[in-house]
């Protein structure tokens, strides 16, 4: 009888522990598309921080279903059938046009930081928003978007270093470019709108052709073209800074490169957000503060091992909070700082235009240029060989009119109406290319 009130008693220690430590934990769910660096880096110092500041201990749970459009969806999904609450808490990590869409179709929930924050970060740098109006993101970090390129390789190729986005379009970089298809990484959407901006709408999708055409293939990950760059499977890659920076950090500047097209590209802020019906509302707010607070935002500007750093690796992002540059020794700085930053480095992107065509965007990059690659990397081959500029500017040119295509964004969310234009876009690309081949092969005949 002693030894079966023992078993008992072990059982019920057993299945009551956990629920009392739960009960006595705090409890925060993250959905983001952030790195495992920074997973790494920010979620212990964050419990750490917590229990010495609330008394308390936190248990996080981190969500990430690949890139941030395919974490959009799944927000997106979730809240088409839970419409209160979707039992997630924070959404980090992605560009601010991402966020204002989402804010847009009210799926996040507004936060006002500390005074202290308020006074420190500023709504506007650059013409670029820091922060949302009605509070419901906050910028984290600051991204830039440039040029990511293998030094060694191109010497090895015999090519120049690149300096603008045209260059990637160049003959001489065929199958020798890395880009990720659009409909599976916001950060490479963003960087197709930046592109489009910089350059114009005719100019703009021959770039994006030309950049497709010199693609091997498209990846499915905004880190897989720079891994392939590190490798040397690739001289060159769209790429953010951070990716660039950390990769630079560790293996060194004379063998890879970094370079932001100048007058040609933009910032964009990382935001944060509070879901909607978070759960754990309380949590949520103070990892949000957290976030923006200057000591923890010098661990993205610092090297590792430096004080204040990181305790793992470099991260190479931009601090939103001011600061988090004072007191910093610059000869450790290895970000540049935005609030150092001259007009002419940076191009203001138009931010309504922008949000209305990203969605529009990818799904017709998808179309002429993703599911039709092949065809279209083989004419265009053939054509710059030859150096048919006629024939190439056939190749890039959209179905439609910039005027035609804004009309498109207010009508994107019915399905059926989306997916009858993708699949007419399809039609368009493949008769066109079967024509252009035909006639490549008569020029070439000839």
């Amino acid at each position: 009888m002693q030894m079966l009130i023992k078993v008992l008693w072990l059982v019920l220690l057993c299945v009551s522990g956990p629920a009392v430590v739960a009960k006595e934990s705090d409890r925060l769910i993250i959905v983001s598309p952030n790195r495992k660096s920074i997973q790494r880096e920010f979620i212990p110092l964050f419990k750490k921080d917590y229990q010495q500041r609330y008394g308390k201990k936190i248990v996080v749970e981190w969500i990430d279903q690949g890139g941030t459009n395919d974490n959009v969806r799944f927000i997106r999904t979730k809240f088409a059938k839970k419409p209160d609450s979707v039992g997630m808490d924070v959404f980090w990590g992605g560009g601010e046009i991402v966020y204002s869409m989402l804010a847009r179709e009210k799926l996040l929930a507004a936060y006002r930081p500390s005074e202290q924050i308020r006074k420190a970060i500023p709504h506007k740098l650059a013409g670029m928003l820091m922060y949302d109006k009605d509070l419901r993101w906050h910028g984290t970090a600051l991204s830039t978007f440039g040029i990511f390129y293998n030094k060694k390789l191109l010497e090895l190729e015999k090519l120049p270093m690149p300096r603008v986005w045209a260059d990637l379009t160049h003959p001489k970089y065929y199958n020798l470019v890395s880009v990720t298809d659009p409909r599976r990484s916001g950060s490479t959407s963003q960087m197709m709108e930046i592109i489009m901006h910089s350059v114009g709408w005719d100019e703009g999708w021959h770039l994006l052709a030309g950049l497709a055409a010199n693609t091997n293939r498209f990846t499915h990950s905004s880190s897989d073209p720079i891994k392939a760059v590190v490798a040397g499977d690739a001289a060159a890659a769209l790429a953010i800074d951070f990716y660039a920076n950390a990769r630079i950090s560790s293996i060194g500047s004379d063998k890879l490169g970094y370079v932001l097209p100048e007058g040609q590209t933009t910032m964009d802020c990382d935001p944060v957000a509070i879901l909607r019906g978070a759960p754990n509302r309380q949590a949520a707010e103070r990892f949000v503060e957290f976030m923006l607070r200057a000591d923890v935002q010098r661990r993205f500007i610092l090297p590792k091992g430096a004080k204040g750093g990181p305790s793992f690796s470099y991260l190479g992002r931009i601090a939103v909070n001011p600061n988090s540059y004072k007191g910093v020794d610059r000869k450790q700085l290895l970000v540049i700082n935005p609030y150092e930053l001259k007009d002419k480095d940076i191009t203001t992107l138009d931010r309504e235009k922008a949000i209305k065509a990203v969605l529009v965007r990818k799904d017709l990059v998808g179309a002429l240029h993703v599911d039709t690659h092949r065809e279209l990397r083989r004419i265009w081959r053939e054509a710059s060989r030859n150096g048919n500029t006629d024939l190439l500017r056939q190749l890039s040119r959209p179905p439609l009119t910039e005027k035609e295509f804004m009309q498109l964004p207010d009508k994107w969310h019915d399905p059926v109406f989306r997916n009858k234009k993708i699949n007419a876009w399809l039609q368009y690309a493949r008769q066109k290319y079967k024509r252009l081949e035909k006639l490549a092969q008569l020029k070439k005949k000839k």
